[in-house]
């Protein structure tokens, strides 16, 4: 088979990674490092706290539903039940919103700290 003419972009593109060293002195090398970890820390833990409210939340609903199923009919208990779900479903919003804010403060912290991720950062 005959071998396509390589154009500029195909050479470019097709180029070995070089690994290079950081132009980095050793302690703001250390100091970004720290930055990233501890950011990463943050990530997760914001997920974590998240996912233990929608859990937490779904647990009390569940409770909910079982005083319905299983306890006297009352429109009293109806009530007081209905008030609570819907402030329990508008606090669990607003804290999920307040926890997806902080990761993605986080996740721009990181971006800053490495340019080449700035393409990842804009596709999520």
């Amino acid at each position: 088979m005959a071998k396509k003419p390589e154009t500029e972009e195909q050479s470019e593109e097709e180029k070995p990674f070089e690994n290079t060293p950081s132009e980095l002195d050793d302690l703001t090398h250390h100091e970004l490092r720290l930055m990233f970890d501890r950011s990463a820390e943050a990530v997760l833990f914001a997920k974590n706290i998240q996912w233990r409210t929608v859990g937490s939340s779904l647990i009390v609903m569940a409770v909910f539903i079982a005083l319905v199923m299983f306890g006297k009919p009352s429109d009293e208990l109806s009530n007081i039940l209905g008030v609570a779900t819907i402030i329990l479903a508008g606090g669990v919003i607003f804290v999920l919103t307040l926890y997806q804010s902080w990761q993605y403060n986080e996740i721009s912290r990181i971006a800053e700290l490495d340019p080449s991720d700035r393409l990842q950062l804009s596709e999520r």
